[in-house]
């Protein structure tokens, strides 16, 4: 993607013609040894002004998450339902949603949720009974689940199903949601930045410390729900 918005300014800047922009196309198919499509519509006019292997499949990559995005913002609108639940003499069952915000600091802050459930008088009971997929989807490759943009899917995610590891003052390691620092074991150090792993099986994380200065503040990981 960078590689065709490089070129298309260039081609833009330059007023390099169509020909020659497939050109060059075609020359970095040659260098990376890969396969490029490309398509520039003009809707003024309603003509196609370059067309470059536009009939070729490529496997969907991120530039189907515009799609994506595009449809759930004109489904959702912009508020999904948090949670269900019915209240049965002492007790308040509740059923997620999916929704992805509840104490997810890099959505909108809304607590209702969480102050709705805090300010309940009835003993609270979370069912998963609603949950009917599996917490990977089809093709995700099994090794990312350690990386942050592979949170698993839940009916009631909690911080975005992720940990965030930081460390404090006295160099002691410490964990938010704090539930995970029991979790947290401190590994031999190892060159460049420090490394943080979790065990495919659980949600033991391993920090291994770096012999260069961290560049951030906090790290993250993801956690295991099933595993709570």
């Amino acid at each position: 993607m960078r590689l065709l918005i490089v070129g298309l300014a260039g081609m833009l800047g330059a007023c390099v013609s169509p020909l020659a922009f497939k050109r060059q196309l075609t020359a970095a198919e040659e260098k990376f040894n890969d396969h490029i499509g490309f398509v520039l519509y003009d809707p003024g006019s309603r003509k196609t002004l370059i067309d470059f292997n536009s009939a070729r499949y490529f496997t969907p990559a991120s530039n189907t998450k515009i799609f994506t995005f595009y449809t759930a913002l004109q489904i959702l609108g912009d508020s999904v339902p948090a949670l269900k639940y019915t209240i049965t003499n002492d007790s308040l069952i509740f059923w997620g949603t999916g929704d992805p915000s509840f104490l997810y600091k890099k959505t909108v802050a809304d607590s209702k949720v969480y102050e709705f459930l805090r300010g309940a008088p009835q003993k609270l009971f979370f069912s998963s009974t609603n949950f009917q997929t599996a917490h990977f989807g089809p093709g995700w490759a099994w090794d990312d689940y350690n990386d942050t943009y592979s949170a698993e899917r839940a009916p009631f995610p909690i911080f975005g199903n992720l940990v965030e590891v930081v460390e404090k003052p006295d160099q002691h390691w410490t964990t938010i949601p704090s539930l995970f620092t029991n979790h947290l074991v401190v590994g031999d150090s190892v060159a460049g930045e420090l490394e943080i792993n979790r065990d495919i099986d659980s949600n033991q994380i391993v920090l291994r410390p770096g012999n260069e200065p961290s560049s951030k503040p906090s790290y993250h990981c993801l956690f295991i729900t099933v595993a709570m």
